[in-house]
């Protein structure tokens, strides 16, 4: 498997990321599946690409950007929900917030699954593949983790 290969988000993740932020939004997810590998400032409808979710302001938006297959945005404003097309994930952040946060926290959740998936990867080709499982999904599940088989046989923990 490729170690490179970014790793997919869906839009509640990025909701969620918002969120914890202080950021208030609304979420609208459609068909929300793992499709997204990155963050991406829109500029110019020409250059929409399937996998990205853009970061729009909604004095911008147009009904068509929506129908580009695979996109997701995220739209500084509201805008009428029927704008938005049926099969288009879609969040509205509603507070007056920075673009630069907005993109600095959803990059770094991109940066953090990237992170996990290398790791998770890294893990399996080692001698001590489960405690090097368990170490990497600290960061992602923030709980105290352990791994036991069926009878509860201890098998792995993070360590402090």
């Amino acid at each position: 498997m490729d170690l490179q290969k970014p790793y997919k988000l869906n839009m509640r993740l990025l909701a969620e990321a918002l969120e914890r932020n202080y950021i208030k939004i609304e979420f609208y997810g459609k068909e929300d599946q793992l499709r997204f590998d990155r963050i991406g400032a829109f500029y110019d409808a020409k250059a929409l690409k399937s996998g990205v979710v853009y970061l729009i302001r909604a004095e911008e938006w147009k009904t068509e950007y929506g129908e580009v297959p695979g996109c997701g945005f995220i739209i500084q404003g509201r805008i009428p929900l029927e704008e938005v097309p049926a099969t288009t994930s879609s969040i509205q952040i509603l507070d007056s917030c920075s673009s630069f946060r907005v993109l600095d926290i959803l990059q770094e959740l991109f940066s953090l699954f990237d992170e996990w998936n290398q790791r998770l990867q890294g893990a399996l080709n080692s001698q001590k593949p489960l405690d090097l499982i368990i170490s990497a999904s600290e960061k992602i599940f923030r709980n105290p983790m352990f791994i036991h088989d069926n009878p509860e046989l201890f098998m792995g923990q993070i360590s402090n």
